[in-house]
């Protein structure tokens, strides 16, 4: 009775054992690596209007003019807009000093001028009688060069003759003076300071005020050496390179013309003077746009030509020592130096030194050694693999050690 229990419970036993050695055995399976994602950037090479950026504040063309009378008197009018901010148009009378001081010198010196012209023809007529005389004695007397210049009053002439010159240009100067008791300039002004109003005396060379050119200001810039080579300067059969300056959201449009024959001792930067047309708006198709101030601090952007045969790719991509990661043709990892053509504010233009199949990588690369294999997406398309694991964190991020340098001077 018990012996059966005990054969039954080993029968059981061998058969479990019997059915684990003959099942089947699932062999545990590793999991695939998975690549990186990264965005890159395809190769190809274009032509590209290139400009550079650069800040400057406004001043006048050729600086400031003070006004200097060149005779004196008292200010008996000025000009309706002759106070500061008041725009004056060019040949019109800014200020105007009492004439009638000399309108008398003028009338003196005409007098004057009368009497010395009554003066030589009186001593012409002297002169012929004396030659008259001179031929009855000529044949009598026997006469050395200077007793026969005395004897035909010929230095009597010499000398009333130079009286009537200097009458004559003492008449000159009268009305010179006369035309300068009205103050004006050839030019459109706009009027910075008043030192002299009407009433007030004021003397020769005395301050009157202070005027700016209206018709043009003028913008200096500091731009990189590099930048001056590839700037046209406005000249009498053409004009500068373009220049676009920027002061609250309104545009100026600019040109080049002059540059600085120094560099600055602090930036070691070249110098541009940009001039800008109208800048007080005072033409009726610049009415709607607001005045560009002396003073104003502006920024502004220079037309410098185009680059040639150049790979543009963000600025996001340049790596420390002017390096980039590139996707091989193997879709492998590697980082490659790149040869700089220009610089913009948010794009790098690069020489295409690249080997064939290269791409240039725009998303953030970390934690990723050269070598390992990626999945390459271009545009946003994939280009081949699988796997789900990424490397890209944002495509619009600065990658880690990259740099900020900006494009501009």
């Amino acid at each position: 009775m018990t012996v059966f229990p005990v054969v039954l419970a080993v029968g059981f036993a061998v058969a479990i054992l019997f059915l684990y050695a003959t099942q089947p055995r699932t062999r545990m399976q590793q999991p695939e690596a998975k690549r990186p994602v990264v965005e890159a950037l395809a190769l190809r090479t274009e032509t590209r209007d290139v400009t550079t950026s650069a800040q400057g504040v406004v001043a006048a063309a050729n600086g400031t003019v003070e006004l200097r009378p060149q005779v004196s008197g008292d200010v008996i009018a000025t000009h309706p807009n002759y106070k500061p901010g008041g725009y004056i148009p060019a040949g019109e009378t800014l200020l105007q000093i009492d004439r009638t001081d000399y309108e008398l010198a003028l009338a003196d010196a005409r007098a004057a001028l009368n009497q010395a012209r009554a003066t030589v023809d009186i001593e012409k007529g002297q002169q012929r009688i004396a030659e008259a005389e001179f031929e009855l004695l000529e044949g009598d007397i026997e006469f050395d060069t200077a007793s026969r210049a005395l004897a035909l009053r010929q230095p009597q002439l010499q000398r009333v003759e130079a009286d009537y010159e200097a009458a004559l240009s003492a008449v000159d100067r009268a009305q010179l003076n006369l035309r300068r008791t009205s103050l004006s300039l050839p030019y459109d002004v706009v009027v910075l300071g008043v030192d002299a109003i009407e009433g007030e005396y004021l003397g020769a060379r005395e301050v009157a005020g202070t005027l700016a050119r209206a018709d043009e200001f003028w913008v200096e810039l500091r731009v990189r050496h590099d930048v001056l080579a590839r700037l046209d300067t406005r000249s009498a059969d053409g004009t500068g390179s373009a220049v676009r300056l920027s002061l609250n959201g309104t545009e100026y449009p600019g040109e080049v013309i002059r540059i600085r024959a120094d560099v600055s001792e602090e930036t070691r930067l070249g110098g541009v003077y940009v001039g800008v047309d109208d800048p007080l708006s005072m033409r009726p198709e610049n009415e709607d746009r607001p005045p560009l101030l002396i003073g104003s601090y502006v920024a502004a952007t220079l037309q410098v030509g185009s680059v040639d045969d150049v790979i543009v790719m963000p600025r996001r991509a340049l790596q420390d020592n002017n390096m980039v990661y590139v996707a091989t043709a193997e879709d492998r990892l590697d980082i490659r130096p790149v040869q700089i053509a220009w610089e913009l504010d948010d794009e790098v233009l690069v020489r295409p030194t690249f080997e064939a199949g290269d791409r240039i990588i725009t998303s953030r690369v970390s934690g990723i050694a050269p070598g390992t294999e990626l999945r390459v997406r271009l545009n946003g398309t994939e280009t081949g693999g699988n796997g789900e694991v990424s490397a890209v964190d944002s495509a619009g991020d600065s990658g880690a050690g990259s740099t900020a340098t900006s494009g501009s001077n």
